[in-house]
């Protein structure tokens, strides 16, 4: 049996060309956009937060973790 997730919407901030934005997504989306303007960044992101999903974070990527051992909460 498959089983689809919709996610409605994510706010990034602080990664690549996303200070502090807010993508609101429908069932259907089409991304498009001129070259340099996040298309590719977007979907960077979204491809870590489903492997975040399913493997550990390295530390190093977690916010003022650096020299501090991972504890999962």
């Amino acid at each position: 049996m498959n089983r689809f997730f919709w996610l409605p919407s994510i706010k990034i901030k602080g990664y690549r060309p996303f200070n502090d934005t807010l993508f609101r997504f429908r069932p259907v989306q089409v991304i498009v956009g001129a070259n340099g303007s996040g298309k590719s960044s977007l979907f960077e992101f979204l491809k870590f937060l489903r492997d975040a999903c399913h493997h550990e974070i390295p530390s190093e990527i977690i916010t003022a973790a650096i020299g501090q051992p991972f504890r999962k909460t």
